[in-house]
């Protein structure tokens, strides 16, 4: 009977052994799905800011009417954000710990930067030439045509270059340090 007892207790030690090794492989396993799935949502984002990036690359080149160019632009931007958002709400970003957190604050805090200092100069400059009348034919399009070199649309065009370039130059540096979280 002495033996049978021993028998038991090692097999209830092995199952029990057995079930906890099973719970802690889920709970990392778990994990690993989480901060894959955030991975993915990473992903999503990078693929957002290029398609604005594409966007306001072209922005003198393209031959949309400046309001439909805009509406374009705006959308491309709430895109990003709601993407962004959505990789705020990923719990795996506090797996990952502090150090990680802190980077992400730091590309938040960089997006609010970009949208504020740079993007919304583009947008307003658009709507200054919307205003001015140019409404009806792409920025390149408005610029050739124009017949007095000297006039207001070209400061404007100069002005919507410029903006852009800096846009250009800071979304870089904000799409290598998001490239750098992921």
């Amino acid at each position: 009977m002495r033996i049978r007892f021993k028998l038991s207790i090692v097999e209830l030690s092995m199952a029990l052994g057995f079930f906890i090794a099973a719970f802690v492989s889920l709970f990392y396993l778990n994990a690993i799905i989480r901060v894959k799935n955030m991975e993915y949502q990473a992903e999503r984002v990078v693929s957002s800011l290029v398609s604005l990036n594409n966007k306001t690359a072209g922005l003198l080149t393209h031959t949309q009417p400046l309001p439909e160019l805009k509406e374009e632009l705006i959308l491309l931007v709430n895109q990003f954000e709601n993407e962004l958002e959505k990789l705020k709400g990923e719990d795996a970003v506090r797996i990952l710990g502090e150090d990680r957190m802190e980077e992400f604050t730091d590309v938040d805090r960089l997006w609010d930067e970009l949208a504020s200092q740079y993007l919304a100069p583009v947008l307003t400059q658009i709507d200054s030439m919307i205003s001015a009348g140019f409404v009806s034919e792409g920025v390149l399009h408005a610029y050739y045509s124009e017949a007095d070199v000297g006039s207001k649309l070209k400061s404007s065009v100069m002005t919507l270059n410029a903006f852009r370039n800096n846009l250009e130059g800071k979304s870089e540096i904000f799409s290598n340090n998001l490239n750098t979280f992921i």
